[in-house]
């Protein structure tokens, strides 16, 4: 792996004569003006990785959103499913009056409240799960991480918000197009 490298060479400074070394260093030029040595410091390492870092909120971003979508297709076929199994039910709801408004509103807030308790759920086993890692796996190795962090957190709330409410859109589009009375027929409840 060192043969592929480009030459290089470290150099420590005598104490107290850091600033001095790392000024020579960034001074020092070749016969056609460029820099001799490309001085790899903590400043420079520091200012490395926070560029490196600026594009994480817009990658964490892209990735919460694309996987709320997968989510959210597979809640709204999970509570299609389910809603077939009560099909009898809403037929008869809306049959003795009840109005569809009144029932997507419980079909939403069913939807929301199970996607929000996964959420809670999801989150308080993530966190524990990254705070063992941390003990085992990071700390031992001198690695620091902030396990709470606000953001991811903020960022992951986009899952079960999605997935509820294309699940509650999906619903209220299947019982907009159901009919009542077709239901109680076949269902020989009348």
């Amino acid at each position: 792996v060192l043969a592929r490298l480009p030459a290089f060479e470290l150099v420590y400074a005598k104490p107290g004569r850091k600033a001095e070394s790392d000024r020579w260093l960034r001074g020092a030029k070749t016969e056609d003006g460029a820099s001799a040595f490309r001085v790899f410091d903590e400043a420079f390492l520091r200012e490395r990785t926070e560029r490196s870092m600026e594009n994480l909120p817009l990658l964490l971003g892209f990735i919460t959103i694309s996987i709320a979508c997968v989510v959210a297709f597979v809640t709204t076929l999970l509570n299609l499913i389910g809603f077939q199994a009560r099909v009898d039910e809403f037929g008869i709801y809306l049959a003795v009056g009840h109005r569809r408004g009144h029932l997507v509103q419980k079909l939403a807030i069913e939807a929301g409240v199970v996607a929000f308790a996964g959420w809670l759920v999801g989150v308080g086993l993530g966190l524990l799960a990254l705070t063992a890692f941390k003990a085992i796996w990071l700390e031992p190795k001198g690695i620091l991480l902030w396990v709470f962090d606000i953001r991811p957190i903020g960022y992951s709330l986009a899952v079960p918000v999605l997935s509820a409410s294309v699940s509650a859109l999906a619903l209220a589009r299947r019982l907009g197009r159901m009919d009542p009375v077709a239901i109680i027929q076949r269902r020989g409840l009348g």
